[in-house]
């Protein structure tokens, strides 16, 4: 019996058969996951196919926490148009708010050059139309911080765990050491143990 701890493992060839497939959705690069799953794995460097486990759900968290987060502002950019739309409906009239706001977010060159000229003589910048786009989405945003604060739980969680492992297997590892020991001055003969001469 041994009291050494054993090496890291790289990942499996099967992992993904394993383990599933990478939660890789469209519009992402399976690439950039396989690289932050490579580091993470470099990083924590575990030592069985337990702790590998839970390397990956490491990994498939931060890939959704990172996921959310480009939604999220994502989210914000193509809903502007309904925050300029709100702002404008205070410097023109509701129909011509409607169509600014529609022909702003075609990127219409006049339409933004029109704008423009409304926001500097109202002493506006973008931010308003944010601030805003915010209070539209205010209910989808605080959803996402919620699926995120959530991911990001799943996450020190799976990191507990891997410690958590780490820490009951060198307990074992001690224990059996500790039997060793004792089941090795069992079988010594009498005055042959600690250095002593028969």
């Amino acid at each position: 019996m041994t009291n050494a701890m054993p090496k890291p493992i790289a990942e499996p060839a099967n992992f993904g058969d394993l383990l599933g497939p990478p939660p890789v959705i469209s519009g992402e690069d399976p690439k950039e996951y396989a690289e932050l799953l490579e580091r993470i794995l470099s990083d924590l460097k575990p030592r069985d196919i337990i702790e590998t486990a839970f390397v990956r759900d490491v990994a498939d968290h931060i890939w959704e926490v990172r996921r959310l987060r480009r939604l999220k502002a994502q989210l914000l950019h193509v809903a502007q148009p309904e925050g300029l739309d709100s702002v404008l409906r205070r410097l023109v009239v509701w129909t011509e708010a409607d169509e600014l706001a529609k022909k702003w977010g075609q990127r219409d060159a006049a339409t933004i050059q029109r704008v423009d000229q409304l926001f500097a003589k109202s002493g506006l910048t973008m931010d308003a139309v944010m601030a805003e786009t915010l209070s539209v989405k205010l209910d989808d945003v605080d959803r996402i911080e919620r699926l995120i604060g959530t991911a990001e739980k799943r996450y020190a969680s799976a990191l507990h765990e891997i410690e958590h492992h780490r820490e009951a297997f060198a307990e074992a590892v001690q224990a059996s050491k500790v039997a060793e020991d004792a089941e090795f001055e069992d079988i010594l003969p009498k005055g042959t143990g600690n250095g002593a001469t028969p």
